[in-house]
């Protein structure tokens, strides 16, 4: 299936909803173990008030400041080619290191197993042997704080997608897992989407559009 015709049917599976499902974004939902729960954000015109930005960044070398970075709405390419935009993360690439994300809390029923799908497309802009920087999407139990949250290497039980972001000229890549996801005792789990890069670089944009994650009680 193409992008194009996938990403379409996504959205038609969230706008049925099959007869059960919980569209989860802009505005607040409550969902039950009946339902499917869908988190999904084109970011048409802005990054809303769901979502907060947050970063694990390394000091500028010799200085005691962060390095340079910024996240914001970006107006004029998308992903979906519907209208609107994307949005937009930039690391300094002058220590090796850095991650910056977006990240929202998404409702759950405690000590459930869901299957899960994961996905978003990030802009390559030009094919490379060497993987400078990476698109990282996130789901999972913990609240991510770091680039090890976000990559979850240290938690068994959350899927992550690091997507090389070289590995195409000039377009937009779908990136995707689907795994089986058990929550904890809590009634939250997060969604995350953003960038690392761990290639020494100059500063570097990436844009980033559709987030899908869809969660379907077992």
């Amino acid at each position: 299936m193409s992008d194009t015709n996938r990403r379409g049917f996504l959205r038609g599976v969230t706008a049925t909803g099959l007869g059960a499902s919980t569209l989860v974004g802009s505005a607040a939902a409550s969902t039950t173990s009946a339902n499917t729960i869908v988190v999904e954000d084109y970011f048409h015109y802005e990054i809303g008030d769901e979502w907060t930005i947050d970063s694990d960044l390394p000091t500028q070398p010799g200085g005691s400041e962060p390095i340079e970075h910024h996240l914001t709405h970006h107006t004029g390419q998308t992903a979906s080619k519907w209208f609107g935009g994307c949005f937009e993360a930039g690391l300094s690439g002058d220590a090796d290191d850095g991650t910056i994300w977006i990240e929202q809390p998404v409702d759950v029923d405690p000590n459930t197993t869901y299957d899960v799908t994961l996905e978003f497309a990030g802009y390559n802009q030009e094919q490379s042997y060497n993987k400078i920087v990476s698109g990282n999407a996130y789901f999972g139990n913990d609240n991510p704080e770091t680039e090890a949250d976000i990559l979850s290497r240290n938690n068994d039980n959350a899927l992550a997608i690091e997507g090389d972001l070289h590995s195409a000229d000039d377009q937009w890549v779908y990136y995707d897992t689907t795994g089986e996801f058990t929550s904890d005792g809590s009634s939250t789990a997060w969604v995350a989407l953003g960038m690392n890069i761990f290639w020494e670089t100059s500063y570097y944009t990436n844009l980033f559009d559709d987030l899908y994650l869809e969660l379907t009680p077992k």
